[in-house]
């Protein structure tokens, strides 16, 4: 039985985490420099109420280095730990919940699999096998696939 702490198998695609398919695609399509790539996508994960990003990043990285903020190493260490154990929570500012930051790195990648997909079949055929290896709904990869080419057009 997988740990609490552990990620759930929706949470990779292709053997990549989803929050890095999403700093990718700003990169790569959105034209956005690394770093800041990465600070909107762990802060758009952190308002959703969810720190795998951060905690992803902060694992990687010493308690002191040139790259990051000088924190004495107690208080380093105890942030990590609260991260690793699932202990450290944000709260939502808002009511009702915000989108989830999964969809994205989900639509991204099935936006691109519907474009490279032999049409052989007819589109509707390749939306439907799509949407359903991925857990998503087909009107969610429609949209998708045209914000994607619209993205490609910039």
């Amino acid at each position: 039985m997988r740990a609490p702490s552990q990620p759930k198998d929706r949470d990779w695609i292709d053997g990549h985490d989803l929050w890095e398919i999403e700093i990718a695609f700003y990169v790569k399509y959105l034209r956005m420099d690394p770093e800041p790539a990465r600070f909107r996508t762990i802060m758009r994960w952190a308002e959703a109420g969810n720190l795998r990003p951060l905690r992803a990043v902060i694992a990687k990285a010493q308690p002191i280095s040139a790259k990051a903020v000088a924190v004495d190493p107690v208080s380093f260490i105890c942030l990590q730990e609260l991260l690793r154990q699932d202990r450290l929570v944000v709260k939502s500012r808002w009511s009702n919940r915000p989108p989830s930051p999964e969809r994205f790195a989900q639509a991204v990648v099935g936006a691109f699999r519907y474009l490279e997909h032999p049409k052989q079949d007819g589109s509707e055929a390749a939306f439907k096998e799509i949407a359903d290896e991925l857990g998503m709904a087909e009107s969610a990869l429609r949209v998708a696939v045209t914000r994607v080419r619209k993205a490609k057009k910039l």
